[in-house]
């Protein structure tokens, strides 16, 4: 059975942690995201010139310093004890013979039960809730030299040691788990012990085996079996192990192929379609099967840190591509719903991708070119520049910030901000290029990006003329109601808008005139007769809805006058708004994915956030925003699929999230000039 203190840890959803040595807390901090767990190597060796214990002041101060310097952060402390190897003598051709020499040492084995003793007692010291995940790759090497037998048929030396506390015990692996189990309940029952699974450990990997007929549950089911017969099952000394741990791999899938380690019947790259193997689908379903036999929580542990996301990751040391991370991330309610509480990103051996700015080499995007990697699926796939120093690019910062605002998942397909000169400016997004740019002349209006683009960095860029200006590549062209219809020339063109599948829209001008034009051979939309014109310099913006029947344009006033599109009705008047009697409109957002019964926000210049509604919708609750208190803010737009996160945009360039949408750390900004006109995503 669990022990009550497994209940400790969150298992609401599956949660995230990672590697994050002393020095490295204030990245984990300062990181904005709300990581549940942190862990730490201790080894070293038992009886060796530099045990972990000696590695602060007092004796064992390094592992009582890493718990009391959580302070209140709400991590969990995880400490991988691994020092079976590392102790002396260590003698054998590999690390299995090595790993069974050293247990079937007395002399060795009683400094390691005195070692593990001292960690109980400190963790027992801090009270809180610590998990000690002991010894990964020795279950495993156990497990193989067993066969067809259980922990109990393997020598250890436990009584034999002379120890006090395994007095009586069986000199066996299965004694040995046991002790391990008793020094635990005896010093330290906030203490949860995970015990590892391996997934190379029956002989079968199914992490990299590339045959089709590998059977996920037999090969967990013989694992299951191993670790049940060394303390799951049962201890009559006391209790059982708590977790159960695994990991994925010690080296990012981009290093092993570089070293020439993929071949036909091994990979370390993962199918992310789950049609070839080795996949994500065959892991969960021998993760699945080692929760239903173990009958505890599962956690996978220093899982590579790689993605083929940004530019920095180009293949070298430090920056090496992998795919699980990625998958993790977007694929987390089948990982919890496989029997995951946590996954514990970290890398596992030198060169490896980290979270961390470890190589020392700053900010890093390879010049602007992708990297292609073939056994990865990549072609050219990681295009997104980074403005981060950490080696995978700030990519688990970013995504993994994501998960838990359970917002849409970074990245947007784009964010960008519009300058007066026609600039079109990266928001924490790639860099793209526009036709138009006017240095110096502050005559550009509106930019939108193409819904439905097969880049979606592209679309228009509206000059105070009534000229589009297509960027992005390929940049859309107009087919009909061409540029030239509605060129007037002098400053009365105000906003654009697309039609919902990008085969067209419309141009406003300042006197509420709506202007169609067509996009890749598709005809130009047209207004529905009776929609509002003007006469004078007063329509600000237009929108027009997700089902392409209708939409609103914004006077400066805040008044929104309906408008319907190709013989539709127009929707019905707005039930609540600001209307102020003096200028003080500035932008206009629907919320997404509304139709009919439309629902959205006005943007006032100070930064107020203003709901209206048409019919049939309760009113839209207020998001909390920047307000400014003078005459600067410019732009609104939400994140895709959610009515209450996204940005406001100030006149100087910077992105101010609200509803908890994700900081913006790359953004354009001349303070003092008010240049920036609009925030548009695709």
């Amino acid at each position: 059975m669990l022990r009550a203190p497994a209940l400790a840890l969150p298992q609401d959803r599956l949660h995230f942690g990672l590697a994050n040595n002393p020095g490295d807390l204030g990245w984990m901090t300062g990181s904005g995201v709300p990581w549940r767990y942190r862990y730490v190597y201790l080894a070293g060796g038992v009886n060796t010139p530099n045990p972990w214990q000696s590695w602060n002041s007092p004796t064992g101060g390094y592992a009582t310093n890493y718990m009391n310097g959580l302070g209140a952060n709400a991590y969990v402390p995880v400490f991988t004890y691994y020092e079976l190897l590392q102790s002396t003598p260590s003698t054998g051709a590999n690390e299995s013979d090595r790993d069974f020499s050293n247990l079937n040492n007395a002399g060795t084995m009683a400094a390691y039960y005195a070692n593990f003793k001292l960690l109980m007692q400190l963790a027992g010291t801090y009270g809180k809730t610590v998990v000690v995940h002991v010894e990964p790759d020795l279950w495993g090497y156990l497990e193989q030299r067993a066969g067809s037998g259980d922990a109990s048929t393997l020598t250890a030396s436990v009584a034999g040691s002379g120890f006090a506390e395994s007095a009586g015990l069986p000199n066996t692996a299965q004694g040995y788990a046991w002790t391990l189990l008793k020094l635990r309940d005896m010093y330290a029952p906030n203490v949860l012990l995970a015990i590892h699974a391996s997934a190379w450990a029956s002989g079968v990997d199914i992490a990299t085996n590339t045959d089709a007929t590998v059977n996920a549950a037999s090969v967990a089911d013989a694992t299951a079996a191993f670790l049940s017969s060394a303390g799951i099952t049962t201890n009559p000394y006391g209790s059982t192990w708590d977790l159960v741990f695994n990991d994925l791999d010690d080296h990012d899938a981009g290093w092993w192929e570089a070293q020439g380690a993929d071949n036909a019947s091994s990979t370390h790259w993962w199918d992310p379609t789950n049609t070839k193997f080795p996949n994500f689908s065959r892991y969960l379903s021998w993760v699945a099967e080692l929760r239903a036999k173990t009958a505890r929580p599962q956690i996978a542990w220093q899982v590579p840190v790689g993605n083929q996301y940004y530019l920095t990751m180009n293949n070298t040391c430090g920056h090496y591509q992998d795919n699980v991370a990625a998958y993790f991330i977007n694929n987390s309610s089948s990982l919890y719903n496989a029997g995951l509480i946590a996954v514990l990103f970290g890398a596992g051996n030198a060169c490896q991708t980290t979270n961390t700015d470890a190589q020392s080499d700053g900010v890093t995007n390879n010049g602007g070119t992708a990297t292609s990697d073939a056994l990865g699926s990549c072609s050219a796939c990681n295009t997104h520049t980074s403005s981060y120093s950490d080696d995978d690019g700030g990519f688990l910062r970013v995504f993994v910030g994501q998960y838990y605002l359970g917002l849409p998942a970074r990245p947007f397909k784009g964010m960008y901000t519009l300058d007066g000169w026609g600039g079109i400016d990266p928001d924490d997004s790639v860099s793209i290029s526009a036709t138009a740019y006017w240095p110096g002349w502050s005559i550009a209006r509106a930019a939108r990006a193409q819904p439905g683009a097969s880049s979606p960095q592209a679309g228009f860029v509206l000059d105070g003329y009534g000229g589009l200006h297509p960027f992005g590549t390929p940049a859309p062209a107009e087919t009909s109601g061409t540029s030239a219809a509605h060129y007037w020339g002098f400053d009365i063109g105000r906003d654009l808008a697309f039609m919902p599948d990008g085969g067209g829209g419309f141009v406003l001008d300042g006197y509420g005139g709506l202007h169609g034009f067509g996009v890749g051979g598709a005809a130009a939309p047209n207004p529905t007769p009776g929609y509002s014109y003007f006469g004078f310099d007063v329509a600000i913006k237009v929108v027009v809805g997700s089902d392409g029947k209708g939409g609103y344009v914004l006077d400066a006033y805040g008044g929104l006058h309906p408008f319907g599109i190709n013989g539709n009705a127009a929707p019905a008047a707005v039930q609540n708004t600001g209307y102020w009697n003096w200028r003080a409109a500035q932008d206009i957002a629907l919320v997404p994915g509304q139709s009919g019964g439309y629902q959205g926000f006005v943007l006032d210049k100070f930064g107020g956030l203003h709901p209206f509604i048409a019919s049939g919708l309760a009113l839209p609750a207020v998001p909390t925003t920047s307000y400014f208190g003078f005459n600067i803010a410019r732009g609104l737009l939400f994140l895709s699929g959610s009515s209450s996160a996204g940005y406001t945009l100030d006149g100087y360039g910077a992105t101010h999230p609200f509803g908890g949408a994700p900081t913006i750390v790359n953004f354009p900004y001349w303070p003092g000039k008010d240049i920036a006109k609009n925030l548009f995503g695709a």
